[in-house]
């Protein structure tokens, strides 16, 4: 059998519904997090 393309391996992460509420309702961002954010992106 010939092996499926990485693009073509999807894996099933449950509803989308469930990460739009998970965002919503997330803790918010401390001092901290934000200029640990911000370093990671250089």
């Amino acid at each position: 059998m010939e092996e499926k393309k990485s693009k073509n391996n999807k894996k099933n992460l449950g509803g989308s519904y469930k990460f739009k509420i998970a965002k919503k309702y997330k803790k918010p961002q401390t001092k901290g997090d934000k200029n640990a954010n911000r370093r990671k992106k250089k």
